[in-house]
């Protein structure tokens, strides 16, 4: 059995209160020979890492959230002890590693495994890359070695991706596709733009597999490129009118939606997360902390803007989400398009609009 080990800065959520922030430079108490566990602590909860010294250098890896706020559920959130348990376990496969043992079984599933519970632990968009490893990347890959993946594998399957019409709502286990979409406007750009954009989450798991030591080499995903110039959709605006006439065929639920992505030139996904406390009114600011590139910003009003959210919070507390469906549920991932379409079809706004313009 381990032994157990102390630590009067790090075993308790108290002593652990007691010290200064320090993201840059953590508290680390040895459990090993060359294994240590870490606390790096943040404004409001710290994370556990674990690290190992190599005659190559240190690798560490985050292993969870400290009980610092929440208490512990084993898993995501853990106690001094348990993390310690989990940095073992972690101290034990990466030593492996670094022997030159456990490479040879690890598959593509392994590293998107790893890979969405990285993305979890450091608040990233877990559920987007999610859903394009279960629809687009695991079926084609999860059950192959990495050692055993090519760039023609790999660039054959990008090629696919392309060419093979966007998927849509089907009953489960099943897989429908939009036989309409090529009369779309700018296909073919869009079609490569999301082939790329799933070649990315793969090579993104891949390259955390080869810089955790797990795959000998990078070669087979790091030759295969992105198609160029796909990335820049065609830009369009909106006249004043157009705008008038969107919102008045907006369903009533959908219509605050649109109105604040005309006030604010927010994104839909950073809207459905928003909450009445995010916005200031004293100042005429939305703090906008889900961001595509992860960094949260501030937004500033204009009077409209300003006049909208005032009236739209009148009688929410500040946890509610600020947008909500008739149901009371906040929006999904996808709901708008269909809202926004039929919309655009009402107001007479042709070719329809996404979100996103």
């Amino acid at each position: 059995m381990a032994r157990r080990i102390k630590s009067a800065k790090l075993d308790s959520r108290d002593s652990r209160l007691k010290l200064s922030e320090n993201n840059n430079n953590p508290y680390w108490v040895r459990i090993e020979r060359d294994g240590y566990l870490g606390y790096r602590k943040g404004k409001k909860s710290g994370y556990w890492i674990s690290r190992l010294n190599t005659k190559n250098g240190r690798k560490m890896k985050t292993i969870g959230v400290a009980d610092d706020i929440s208490n512990d559920d084993g898993v995501k959130i853990l106690t001094y002890f348990q993390a310690i348990d989990r940095a073992r376990e972690w101290l034990s496969e990466a030593i492996r590693i670094e022997k030159g043992m456990g490479v040879a079984n690890y598959t593509v599933g392994h590293a998107l495994d790893d890979y969405i519970e990285y993305l979890e632990m450091h608040g990233k968009s877990a559920q987007r890359a999610q859903y394009s490893i279960d629809a687009y990347i695991r079926a084609e890959f999860g059950s192959l070695l990495i050692s055993d993946l090519t760039p023609k594998k790999i660039t054959d399957w990008h090629k696919k991706l392309a060419e093979d019409k966007p998927r849509q709502r089907s009953k489960k286990d099943e897989i429908a596709f939009n036989e309409e979409a090529t009369k779309a406007d700018d296909y073919k750009r869009k079609r490569k733009s999301s082939a790329n954009r799933i070649l990315t989450i793969l090579k993104a798991a891949l390259n955390k597999a080869y810089n955790d030591g797990k795959a000998t080499s990078d070669d087979a995903w790091r030759r295969v490129k992105p198609y160029r110039n796909v990335d820049a959709p065609k830009i369009r605006y909106l006249k004043i009118a157009e705008c008038g006439r969107l919102v008045n065929a907006c369903d009533p639920d959908f219509r605050p939606m649109v109105k604040a992505a005309l006030f604010t030139g927010c994104r839909y996904g950073e809207l459905t997360q928003l909450r009445v406390e995010d916005y200031n009114s004293d100042i005429g600011t939305l703090y906008i902390h889900e961001t595509k590139n992860g960094k949260p910003r501030h937004v500033t009003l204009e009077a409209q803007g300003q006049k909208f959210f005032d009236r739209h919070i009148i009688g929410k507390s500040g946890g509610e989400y600020m947008f909500t469906r008739e149901d009371g549920e906040p929006w999904g991932r996808s709901h708008q398009t269909r809202r926004l379409k039929d919309a655009c079809q009402r107001a007479q706004i042709f070719p329809a609009i996404s979100f996103h313009i």
